[in-house]
C-alpha cells in the first residue's frame, strides 16, 4: 500500500518544474524561520510548544491529504499545492495559539482547493481563506466561552529578517533581500511578478504619502523600508500571486494590482480595526475581484503553462 501511494506520488516530485522548486525553497524558508524562533525562544516549556506545533501541523497535513485524495477519490489533489498552503497556515499562526487552530486550518484548506472551486479551480487562495475561517470558528467558540482566545494571524514566520543575523549586520541585509529575490524570481516564473510589483508599489506608494502628510518625511521613508522584507513583500510575491487564483491578463494585472495595493492601504488607515487581518483581507479581495472580472470579461479562461501552485 505505501509503496502504491509513493509511485502514484512520485510523478509529482519533478525537479524541472517551478512548483516544486518553489516548494522546496519555500520549505527551507520555513524549516530556517522555525529553527530561528526556537533558538530565540529562552523558555523550555513554549520551545517544546512551538516544536509540537511544527510535528502537528505535518503530520495533520498528511493525513488531510492521504483523505482528499484516497479517502474522497480526487485523484487531481496536488501534493505539492497542498505542502504550500501547510506551510503559509503554519507560518502565518501565531506559534502560541491552541494547537486546534492548526489543525482546524489544515483541514480547511481541504475545503478552499477541492470545494470553492469555479472552472476546475479554486477561488480563493486556500490558505488565506482556511485562516480567515478558522478565525471566524474561533470567534464563534468566544460566544459559548468566553475565556477562549481568538485566533491570532501574525505572519511571524515569514519575516525576512532573521533573530540570529540581527547582531551581524551585513547578513542582517543579505539574507532577506535573498529570501526576498528568490521569491521575487519564483512569481516570474509562474508569469505574476507584474502583478505582485504593482500591487507592492501602489500600496508603498499610496503608503508613503499618507504617513508623510499625516506623520513625518522620516516615517514615511521608515515604513516604506521596514515593509521591504516582511509580511507585506511574503503578500505580495507569495500569497497574491498564487497563479490559479490570481489574474492571468496583463490588464487584470494592473487594474487589480492597482485597486488590491490602493484597497490594502484603506485597511490599514481605516478599517484596521473591524477587520480580520488587513493581508488576509486583501488577498481574499483580490480573488474576488479577480473572479468578478473573470465572470464579466473572460469566456474562456487559458491554463497557464505549468501546474503552479
Amino acid at each position: 500500500m505505501v509503496f502504491t501511494m509513493i509511485q502514484d506520488l512520485k510523478k509529482y516530485l519533478n525537479l524541472k518544474t517551478p512548483l516544486f522548486q518553489f516548494s522546496l525553497f519555500l520549505s527551507l524558508f520555513g524549516a530556517l524561520s522555525t529553527i530561528d524562533l526556537l533558538i530565540s525562544t529562552v523558555n523550555p516549556v513554549e520551545r517544546n510548544q512551538y516544536l509540537m506545533n511544527a510535528i502537528v501541523v505535518f503530520i495533520t497535513a498528511s493525513a488531510v491529504y492521504y483523505l482528499i485524495r484516497y479517502g474522497f477519490g480526487v485523484k487531481g489533489a496536488n501534493p505539492i499545492n497542498f505542502l504550500i498552503s501547510t506551510w503559509i497556515v503554519y507560518l502565518l499562526i501565531h506559534p502560541t495559539n491552541s494547537i486546534w487552530y492548526f489543525i482546524i486550518a489544515i483541514v480547511v484548506i481541504g475545503v478552499g482547493k477541492y470545494l470553492l472551486r469555479r472552472s476546475n479551480l479554486p477561488i480563493f487562495n486556500p490558505a488565506a481563506l482556511a485562516l480567515a475561517i478558522t478565525y471566524g470558528i474561533s470567534v464563534t467558540v468566544t460566544w459559548f466561552n468566553p475565556g477562549v482566545r481568538t485566533l491570532l494571524v501574525s505572519w511571524w514566520g515569514v519575516d525576512m529578517t532573521q533573530n540570529i543575523t540581527n547582531t551581524i549586520p551585513v547578513l542582517n541585509i543579505v539574507v532577506p533581500a535573498f529570501f526576498l529575490a528568490v521569491f521575487v524570481r519564483y512569481a516570474g516564473a509562474f508569469r505574476r511578478f507584474r502583478y505582485g510589483l504593482i500591487f507592492f508599489v501602489t500600496f508603498l506608494a499610496s503608503m508613503f504619502v499618507y504617513t508623510a502628510i499625516t506623520e513625518s518625511l522620516p516615517n514615511a521613508l521608515s515604513f516604506s523600508y521596514s515593509n521591504l522584507f516582511n509580511a507585506t513583500a511574503f503578500c505580495a510575491f507569495v500569497m497574491l500571486i498564487e497563479p490559479k487564483t490570481s489574474p492571468i491578463f496583463p490588464w487584470q494585472h494592473v487594474i487589480i494590482g492597482i485597486a488590491s495595493g490602493l484597497a490594502l492601504s484603506i485597511f490599514y488607515t481605516a478599517l484596521g480595526t473591524v477587520i480580520i487581518d488587513p493581508l488576509l483581507t486583501v488577498v481574499l479581495f483580490a480573488n474576488l475581484v479577480t473572479l468578478l472580472t473573470k465572470i464579466t470579461y473572460v469566456t474562456t479562461v487559458p491554463l497557464a503553462k505549468n501546474p503552479e501552485k
